[in-house]
């Protein structure tokens, strides 16, 4: 204990006579910062119309009787990422009822029944959502497919529909346009600003870029020069100086107007959805424009961080945001107790949960009096796809043989990561 008290009390004078010896110094000053705010480039091509055809007798793709002419496709050219949320509306003749999913409208008893639904791509020019061994097509889509949305019915003559798109920002640097408001008026989506202070010497812009940004146009083509940078290419008579005031406008005035758009982003910044659909089919030859009159499409676009673009991306298949689902056990689809009957199939459906706890399949059903695993037996079937186990009627005969077979329990096993098990009892 002395030892560290001298430690300490030398520390000490040393530290004092340090601090003597240094000169004391004081300055005072004032700086007043400069605070700007960014003029951020935001242009999504988006189309200016869209064709949809009542095709009845699916002549343009089998299973499909929504024929789209075209996509409507959606590609991001701004400084950062956007969130794109598309509602479509259609209008119906009062009367046509707009049916849940597919195979309703199909193989409805009513006449005026359809199906309807939105279908976002799962990347370029592919419709497939890559849940299923299957590959879709627009015509074997249903409204089963995670790239689907169904229309529902919002009143006796309007259905409707939305998705979300997550889009990524462009590429490269800006690239800007002047145009008027009737030129303006062609460009969907774009964030415009009004050129002012048209400037029409060299001289001026060169002092003028000192102060503030200033944008430089040889004929429509802008350059944009920071404030403070050195102007490289000005020529009196054939190049104008302009800034811009305020914040973006609609460019619906007399006076001239800028945009500006990046390279797309390769894939991850670029969407696109149609329309799909079935039809109730003992309408005869009465599904006409007279029914399904028409289809409005509202969009609406917003820039997002980079942080909200990386969380949501992770929800998204080429644009389209699905929200992560819960994580739910796998389980039961139908009922946990089962009366057989002579001559009859036993269906057991399953549901494969969701989020991280979701299975893949079924692996085993042991009968547990017996401890046997009949999921192998050739009378038992297993749709991996729809997650059906079927127990053939044979089976359940020679069950039915023996009274003391009963009741049979059944114990089927997941494959997910704690191989959930979940029973079913087979009564007689």
């Amino acid at each position: 204990m002395r030892n560290r008290k001298l430690f300490s009390t030398v520390m000490a004078t040393t530290l004092a006579v340090t601090t003597m010896a240094m000169p004391v110094m004081a300055a005072d000053g004032e700086v007043d910062v400069n605070l700007t705010t960014k003029k951020a480039v935001m242009r999504v091509q988006v189309p200016t119309s869209m064709a949809v055809e009542i095709d009845q007798y699916a002549i343009d793709e089998a299973g499909c009787q929504i024929a789209c002419v075209d996509e409507f496709d959606m590609k991001n050219l701004s400084e950062m990422a956007v969130k794109v949320v598309v509602d479509s509306t259609v209008t119906l003749k009062s009367g046509v009822t707009l049916a849940s999913g597919k195979e309703a409208a199909s193989g409805s008893a009513s006449g005026d029944v359809a199906w309807l639904a939105v279908a976002a791509q799962t990347s370029g020019d592919v419709y497939d959502d890559k849940n299923t061994t299957d590959v879709e097509t627009c015509g074997t889509l249903s409204e089963l497919n995670a790239n689907v949305t169904t229309f529902s019915q919002s009143s006796a003559t309007e259905g409707k529909a939305e998705q979300t798109f997550y889009l990524a920002k462009g590429n490269g640097t800006p690239s800007y346009k002047m145009v008027t408001s009737g030129d303006a008026a062609k460009v969907k989506f774009a964030r415009f600003y009004e050129l002012t202070g048209e400037m029409a010497s060299g001289d001026a812009v060169r002092e003028k870029v000192k102060e503030s940004d200033v944008y430089v146009a040889s004929g429509d083509v802008i350059t944009k020069y920071e404030k403070g940078a050195t102007i490289t290419t000005f020529a009196d008579g054939t190049h104008k100086g302009y800034v811009i005031s305020g914040d973006a406008t609609d460019a619906t005035g007399n006076g001239k107007y800028m945009y500006g758009e990046m390279a797309n982003a390769d894939g991850k910044g670029e969407a696109a959805f149609r329309y799909v659909g079935n039809l109730s089919e003992v309408n005869g030859e009465q599904w006409s424009k007279e029914k399904i009159q028409g289809i409005h499409i509202a969009y609406d676009i917003t820039g997002v961080t980079a942080d909200t673009y990386t969380e949501a991306e992770k929800q998204c298949t080429y644009g389209l945001y699905k929200e992560k689902p819960a994580d739910i056990a796998p389980s039961l689809a139908s009922a946990a107790s089962v009366q057989v009957a002579s001559g009859t199939p036993v269906t057991i459906k399953l549901d494969l949960g969701a989020g991280s706890k979701k299975a893949n399949q079924a692996i085993s059903m042991i009968w547990k009096e017996t401890n046997i695993n009949i999921g192998t037996d050739p009378n038992v079937s297993y749709d991996v796809e729809n997650a059906v186990i079927t127990i053939n009627d044979t089976a359940i005969n020679n069950l039915l043989a023996d009274e003391s077979n009963f009741p049979v329990t059944l114990e089927i096993t997941f494959d997910d990561s704690e191989n959930t098990k979940v029973e079913v009892t087979l009564t007689k």
